[in-house]
């Protein structure tokens, strides 16, 4: 029955501070709409560790935190993306070259992950701090991402040469 009263808690404090906390973070970053939707990130979030932060001194303090976080990490993206799309449209990058059909099939065959961050590093152009940045991971987790990639892609290649010889 525990759950149910959890429940009920969250359902309580959710219509109480949810008006508050989107007035504040609108107010953080000067959108309504982007505020609307950090703080139903945050409330989710709040919702998942309910039992924990529901103990916490001031709840309202650690959602609206998570909203600002999700704000400032939004934020960081998409100056990533606009620098990547400019470098692209001012001509200062050129497409990548085509990739041979050996080397497309043995980047297909990476796990996502090492996968995503070799085309953010390789075809996007990004430095390793900006795709740690867009994966959402800490940078040292992309060199070592990037580390194991061209260790797997390297292998599968020299697989496919000797195959060929």
């Amino acid at each position: 029955m525990e759950a149910v009263s959890d429940h009920d808690d969250f359902a309580s404090f959710y219509g109480a501070a949810r008006d508050r906390i989107v007035a504040g973070l609108a107010v953080f970053c000067g959108d309504w709409d982007a505020a609307g939707d950090a703080a139903s990130e945050a409330f989710t979030r709040a919702c998942e560790r309910w039992r924990r932060v529901s103990r916490m001194e001031r709840p309202e303090g650690w959602v609206y935190q998570v909203g600002v976080n999700v704000l400032r990490r939004r934020r960081r993206r998409e100056a990533i993306e606009q620098r990547a799309i400019a470098r692209f449209a001012s001509g200062g990058s050129t497409l990548p070259p085509q990739l041979d059909d050996v080397l497309w099939e043995a980047v297909r065959k990476l796990p996502d992950r090492q996968r995503e961050a070799i085309a953010l590093k390789y075809v996007v152009g990004l430095t390793q701090a900006e795709v740690a940045t867009v994966m959402r991971i800490a940078p040292g987790t992309v060199g070592a991402t990037l580390t194991h990639a061209r260790a797997a892609l390297a292998a599968q290649l020299t697989d496919q040469a000797e195959v060929s010889e």
